[in-house]
């Protein structure tokens, strides 16, 4: 039973603004919030990446890409790809206005499920208070804008109680 409400574990605090959580298959992921900039790094592990996997030099070894993890076509369990890091910067409200509570949370799954045990996500959400400046592009996006629950103040408990991540740790 988690009662994560405010990004701290009463037994497992790093720091004041991080928590640690352990789900069921014994993994442990850290959530990173940062309020004035958003940034939140996210670990499946122990604040390590197993390094179990062939090597490759620098720069090598980083690989760039785009893509959309809303769309409703890929599923969990078509997730092959895996990676040490996935990253989101600044794209949060763009995936909530456009694909709403759903495709956010979708997002936020195939995540999770695309990364390597020890992997680390790192998530920049945009504040509430910019998504309303966007709300009236089109007759869609205003109509998912007033239908939209998951605040981006509720990300890390959502990624913590829902998703699997383990612990918050906010950015300063």
């Amino acid at each position: 039973n988690n009662n994560n409400n405010n990004n701290t574990n009463d037994n497992n605090t790093t720091d004041n603004n991080a928590s640690t959580n352990n789900n069921m298959d014994g993994m442990d992921e850290e959530v990173i919030l940062d309020p004035p900039s958003y940034l939140l790094p996210i670990s499946l592990g122990k604040g390590s990446i197993p390094f179990q996997r062939k090597l490759i030099p620098f720069p090598d070894n980083v690989v760039f890409r785009q893509e959309n993890y809303a769309e409703a076509e890929v599923t969990i369990s078509s997730i092959s790809e895996k990676f040490d890091v996935i990253s989101m910067f600044s794209v949060t409200k763009w995936i909530h206005l456009n694909f709403g509570d759903a495709g956010l949370k979708r997002a936020f799954h195939r995540v999770y499920h695309s990364l390597y045990q020890g992997g680390i996500f790192v998530l920049e959400p945009q504040p509430w208070s910019v998504y309303k400046k966007r709300s009236h592009l089109t007759f869609e996006i205003s109509k998912i804008y007033k239908s939209i629950k998951l605040k981006p103040e509720d990300f890390s408990t959502f990624l913590m109680q829902q998703v699997g991540f383990k612990s918050v740790r906010v950015l300063k």
